[in-house]
């Protein structure tokens, strides 16, 4: 439940939303996985809106946490 907690805000916006439960999601298939900022960042500026809106939701998952 800990990633709809994180994504309820951004239900209006579906690709942010699917970003900030990606970190939770990962760690249900693998409990050492973890995303960093760095590994992320990258992507933040991508041409594709919904690869960048990824990025952008995990990114606010980390702040989050």
């Amino acid at each position: 439940m800990n990633y709809f907690a994180h994504a309820l805000p951004f239900l209006d916006a579906p690709y942010l939303a699917a970003g900030v439960c990606v970190p939770d999601w990962l760690m249900v298939v693998d409990r050492r996985l973890r995303l960093r900022h760095r590994s992320v960042a990258p992507f933040l500026d991508d041409r594709s809106n919904e690869v960048a809106a990824l990025a952008r939701g995990v990114v606010q998952h980390l702040r989050d946490d």
